[in-house]
Order: C-alpha cells, then structure tokens, then sequence
C-alpha cells in the first residue's frame, strides 16, 4: 500500500502537479514520492535531489516556467516556490475554488492546516501523529465540522429572529405608551 501525503488524500495513480523544486518545493516532492501519485514538477531550477528523481523516472521535471496549461489533468497542484508574483497567481486560484467549495469548506480546510502544525509540532510519537491527523482529516471529521458550522449558523439565525421580534415588541410597547 502506498503511503498517504499529509493531506490525507489518496493519490496513488493521480496526476500531481508541483511547481517549484528549489529548498521549498524538494520537502514537498519528496514526501510525495511514496504516496504512488504520478509528479509533474515545472521549475525553473531543481536541487540534485530532484534531478535525481527525475533521471530516475520517479517524477516528470520539467525546468522552465509553469503555464496555466500545467493544470490540464491535474488532480492535485503544490505551489513550493519562493517567487510572490506565482504564489499570488496561484493564489487567486485558490480562492477561485474556496468559491466553489464553499466558505464552510475553506474555514474546516484552514482549521485543519492550523492543528496540522500543532500535531507536527508536538512532542507525539510519529505513529500518534500520523494517526491522529488521518482522523481529523478524515471524511467523517469534514462532514462533523460542516455539521457544526452549519448549526452554528442556524443558531445566529434563531438568535437574530429573537432579537428581531424583541425589539417589534419593545417598539409595539413604547407606541402603546405614546398613544395612552
């Protein structure tokens, strides 16, 4: 069995596409390398170790700049790149899928990325670590979250309704008291 990404995604047989293969973007590829996904890596420069990997036909590196049409058949794409102008390209395209997804998903999705830190930076065994982000990046912990933030919003409402026929009564009242 192929090893999974820290995003907890299967991606065995799924084309990924990195971009960047410099001291951000070899961390990112290399932990990639075991989950079984078939890497597209476009940079303009790669440490040894990814030319390595692509001399060994462990990944598709192609040194040049990336291209949007470097996202045709891409399941997955990985910005490890040091350059602002790309990463706030790519950044618009992320929102773009917030957009699409929702603003529960994007909220469930950053909550996630800020624990992921914690665990990793915690003092658990890495088995406890590995265990613990599967779970709450598990299918069952997305759909508790959209749950709950789905209550919590049906909870604001019921609470502003309230608020709404208090103040109609207080106003009712004080008209009462007027016209007395």
């Amino acid at each position: 069995m192929s090893d999974l990404f820290p995003m907890f995604m299967k991606l065995e047989g799924k084309r990924c596409l990195v971009v960047g293969a410099g001291k951000v973007g070899e961390p990112k590829i290399g932990s990639l390398l075991d989950t079984g996904a078939r890497l597209h890596v476009v940079a303009l420069e790669a440490t040894e170790a990814v030319h390595r990997w692509g001399k060994a036909g462990q990944i598709e590196l192609e040194i040049r700049a990336y291209t949007e049409n470097d996202l045709a058949g891409t399941f997955m794409a990985i910005v490890a790149t040091s350059s602002r102008e790309l990463n706030a390209s790519i950044q618009k395209l992320r929102q773009q899928l917030e957009r699409q997804f929702g603003p529960a998903y994007a909220q469930w999705v950053a909550e996630l990325g800020e624990t992921r830190k914690l665990v990793l930076a915690s003092s658990l065994d890495p088995q406890r670590k590995r265990g613990l982000l599967l779970s709450l990046a598990s299918r069952e912990a997305l759909n508790a979250a959209l749950l709950n933030q789905q209550a919590a919003l049906e909870e604001q409402e019921e609470e502003q309704e309230i608020d709404k026929r208090e103040t109609k009564e207080i106003s009712d009242q004080n008209d009462r008291r007027v016209t007395a």
